[in-house]
């Protein structure tokens, strides 16, 4: 839900600067129905505001995934991790490659978590010279990268329900 919620919210920005890390992290909190979530979201902004430009991402992100014990999670294989999508989309906002990158660099179930990733900058970014040269090499057969574009344009024209 939280990932969804900030799809919506990338969407919805006039620009990706626009981007406000502690207002949407704020905004998901308030529509968790538990604890543990609000509390991961809550560390997530923090370690985020307490990051400098040379800390690195893994450690970081394995002290976050180590804060909340959840059976089957654990940097070895943790399962699209609110921290590790979090981590990566918000650090990265400004530069969606590096965003997705970083999503992969982490290890675990990265296909999973770079796409949650990729989802959030690319909904914030919109398609560019940032991912141009990605889907030019995409295989294209009948339900390759011509057919995914036409989803992600379909999807990016959804109209979320007003929010309570």
């Amino acid at each position: 839900m939280v990932q969804s919620a900030t799809v919506q919210y990338a969407l919805s920005l006039r620009t990706p600067d626009a981007f406000d890390t502690v207002a949407l992290l704020r905004k998901l909190a308030k529509r968790c129905t538990t604890n543990a979530m609000r509390a991961m979201l809550a560390a997530t902004a923090a370690a985020l505001a307490a990051a400098t430009d040379g800390d690195g991402d893994l450690p970081a992100v394995t002290a976050l995934v180590a804060a909340e014990k959840r059976p089957g999670t654990g940097m070895s294989f943790q399962i699209a991790s609110v921290p590790c999508v979090f981590w990566c989309s918000c650090r990265y906002a400004a530069d969606p490659r590096r965003a997705i990158q970083s999503a992969i660099a982490l290890g675990g179930d990265t296909d999973t978590t770079a796409a949650m990733v990729g989802a959030i900058v690319g909904a914030l970014h919109g398609e560019g010279e940032w991912c141009a040269a990605w889907a030019a090499r995409l295989e294209n057969g009948p339900r390759g990268r011509d057919y995914a574009m036409d989803l992600a344009e379909s999807l990016a024209r959804v109209v979320p329900p007003a929010e309570a």
